[in-house]
């Protein structure tokens, strides 16, 4: 069973203006263990975390030491834009903050202009079958939600490997729309705040 959107499980924060916020390694780690008390402090402890690749990954690795993880490979298309063009988001990073915060509040509202995205097929990495086999209680998390289309499709994949008993719910430090196809069960930001990852390709 998955289930999605519990408005109880995010932090009561007002709607706002668009913000981007850059997270350096401390922060970052911060941000994990908030995210990790947030899913504890509403009752719910899982048995196995699903990491998405490549952020979500990185996050879940912070998240519940001890308990089985594995990773799904699973991005929007356009994300593959990107990385076809190395040299357009080399300009990008040595561009002055205004200008890399400005685009990503382009990028974010031409990614709102449309609810649904076409995502690449999830695809688990090896072992996520035996990390999942005994789990009742999955928690699948991801770095940010943006139409949800990612988080749509790596809970149905994981699903289908999955006994029909477990309870699958979601996890990401930010949600950066109104309206996302899959509602995040966990989110630390929902007030419209664009996340700099120490691994995203505009941080210098």
């Amino acid at each position: 069973m998955v289930t999605h959107g519990r408005p109880s499980a995010s932090n009561p924060e007002k709607p706002s203006a668009m913000k981007v916020l850059t997270m350096n390694d401390d922060m970052l780690a911060r941000a994990c263990q908030r995210l990790e008390r947030l899913v504890l402090r509403n009752g719910w402890k899982p048995d196995a975390v699903v990491g998405i690749a490549r952020g979500g990954a990185v996050v879940a690795q912070r998240m519940f030491v001890g308990v089985p993880h594995a990773v799904a490979d699973c991005h929007r298309q356009g994300t593959d834009v990107k990385d076809h063009h190395p040299r357009l988001m080399a300009i990008v990073r040595r561009s002055p903050l205004w200008v890399r915060n400005g685009l990503r509040m382009l990028e974010s509202l031409m990614l709102g202009a449309r609810r649904e995205h076409k995502v690449t097929e999830p695809r688990l990495s090896d072992g996520a079958a035996e990390a999942l086999a005994n789990a009742v209680f999955i928690l699948i998390v991801d770095d940010a939600c943006d139409s949800g289309s990612t988080l749509r499709a790596v809970s149905e994949a994981v699903a289908k490997v999955c006994p029909a008993k477990v309870v699958i719910k979601t996890a990401v430090i930010t949600t950066t729309t109104p309206r996302p196809v899959v509602n995040p069960d966990f989110s630390l930001y929902r007030n419209r705040t664009l996340i700099r990852f120490p691994w995203s390709k505009d941080t210098k």
